[in-house]
């Protein structure tokens, strides 16, 4: 009995030991937004990226489309790598030309 309840106790030690030094290991991970919005301040799209993510293959989405005006892209590039902070991104437009001509 003796024996057994040795046993135990260092079991039970040796698991607090490692639940300790898990904790101490343990590393946070901040996560960040990427916003589009559209013409109106509205979220168009919404991504979540972990800071220091690799930002070179993310793929912007399609503008927004607005009455009159042609989509030309976003109001900032994206960074290489996603910073620690949210981005908001704004589309940026052209008013369409209407030309009327008269001929007589």
């Amino acid at each position: 009995m003796k024996l057994l309840i040795m046993v135990l106790t260092v079991l039970l030690a040796a698991a607090v030991f490692t639940l300790e030094a898990s904790k101490a290991h343990a590393t946070s991970i901040e996560i960040h937004s990427i916003i589009f919005e559209d013409y109106e301040g509205n979220i168009y799209q919404k991504s979540y990226m972990a800071a220091g993510a690799d930002l070179t293959n993310f793929d912007l989405p399609q503008g927004p489309e607005r009455a009159g005006y042609q989509f030309v892209g976003w109001s900032a590039e994206l960074p290489e790598t996603m910073p620690s902070a949210t981005l908001i991104l704004e589309p940026v437009y052209v008013r369409n030309l209407q030309l009327n001509f008269q001929f007589n």
